[in-house]
């Protein structure tokens, strides 16, 4: 599997490349190095790198570039792109990214409490929108941040493997 998330993030790369300002190719890219990879660096790289042009405009290529950011605990520098973001002017499917990668941040902060209220919310935003994908992703970085801080929280990890299969989320099962 690694193999192939590699290959799709070399094509992402490529694609970005040849159209400059596709911010589709950028976040996919990112989003692959980021989530499937967890090969933080090269999203850093990617965003303020190839994607720099595009970063002032695209939540969720900020959003992935504060992500690996946050992973790194290089918090400083996350929050400096977090607080670009208008929370007010995400559209409607955005605020429940939002809202996860400020319980990362929170969490990386040493704000474990605020973090996982902003988790669990937005695990039921995604919820009460039926996007069981995007639910089972902030259940896992939960479930990452709290393994983090108490490595006896597995059952997390566990619950967070298990739906990744019910539903689908083929990248954070290797994980």
């Amino acid at each position: 599997r690694t193999q192939d998330y590699q290959k799709s993030l070399g094509a992402a790369i490529k694609w970005l490349r040849f159209q400059p300002f596709s911010s589709t190719a950028a976040i996919h890219a990112t989003y692959v190095a980021g989530a499937c990879l967890e090969n933080h660096e090269e999203v850093i790289r990617i965003a303020q790198g190839e994607a720099d042009r595009l970063l002032s405009d695209n939540f969720l290529l900020k959003n992935n570039n504060v992500f690996s950011l946050a992973s790194l605990n290089r918090t400083v520098e996350a929050e400096k792109v977090w607080l670009t973001i208008n929370p007010e002017a995400l559209k409607e499917r955005e605020k429940g990214t939002f809202y996860a990668t400020d319980g990362l941040l929170k969490f990386r902060k040493g704000n474990a409490a605020e973090g996982r209220d902003l988790y669990m919310k937005s695990i039921e935003f995604f919820r009460n929108a039926g996007d069981r994908v995007a639910m089972t992703r902030a259940f896992f970085y939960l479930a990452r941040e709290e393994m983090r801080l108490n490595p006896k929280a597995i059952e997390l990890k566990v619950k967070a493997h298990d739906l990744a299969k019910k539903y689908g989320v083929v990248e954070l099962l290797h994980l």
